[in-house]
């Protein structure tokens, strides 16, 4: 019998994230997409996950969803088999990143959060006019105010995670796309270089939301990576 695959969406991201990627994996097991919406830091998001998910199984997760996977795969090792990796950031916070994170909640509060998805958010991660634009408009819209306020507050008081990845010892995929501005291609070689049993995969003429750029694509690297790790 097959293992559960748990996926971690990103920041106001939704099911959608991870809809058309999975339609195409074609996993015979049973898949579980748990947005993080719950909680404001990465511990107990991590711990709200383990709580919701019984037994051993597949962690994916992609940006914050990265984050939070390595947690969990820090904190529980023995129930994380195989760990996927989506354009993840495992450093502590920039001043830059402070700095962004502080004139974003001064443009929700002064200009509102409609504004901020359509004028700040989705032009950042897609260009404007796209279908990819008005994905992340749409996912960002339905996820909310309230929700990205939590997990602004969870990935400013990040801990440094590199000090955790000599602990993962589970087969682990790195997939970043190689135009990648929020997470770049660097960030992902470390995570490949330093988890023990990691292959890394760099997607050309992908950004930061590979899961709804690539979907095909995605499917069939981690369709091969189940078959053969």
């Amino acid at each position: 019998m097959s293992l559960p695959i748990v996926y971690l969406s990103g920041t106001l991201c939704t099911e959608k994230l991870w809809s058309e990627m999975t339609e195409y994996l074609g996993y015979s097991g049973e898949t579980i997409i748990f947005n993080l919406n719950e909680k404001n830091t990465i511990k107990d998001m991590a711990q709200d996950v383990l709580q919701h998910i019984e037994g051993p199984f597949i962690l994916a997760g992609l940006s914050l969803g990265g984050i939070v996977a390595l947690q969990v795969a820090a904190i529980a090792p023995k129930r994380v088999e195989k760990l996927i990796l989506f354009n993840t950031n495992p450093f502590p916070p920039t001043q830059n990143q402070f700095k962004s994170w502080a004139n974003n909640r001064h443009f929700i509060e002064t200009q509102g959060f409609e504004n901020f998805v359509t004028e700040c958010w989705a032009p950042a991660l897609a260009p404007t006019n796209s279908s990819l634009f008005s994905a992340v408009q749409d996912m960002a819209l339905e996820v909310g105010q309230q929700v990205y306020l939590q997990q602004l507050d969870a990935v400013q008081t990040r801990q440094n995670q590199t000090t955790i990845l000599s602990s993962i010892s589970c087969n682990t995929l790195v997939v970043v796309g190689e135009e990648d501005q929020v997470c770049p291609v660097a960030m992902s070689r470390y995570l490949s270089e330093k988890i023990a049993n990691a292959k890394l995969v760099i997607l050309p003429e992908t950004g930061h939301l590979s899961t709804l750029e690539q979907p095909k694509k995605i499917a069939n690297i981690v369709k091969d990576w189940l078959a053969n790790s």
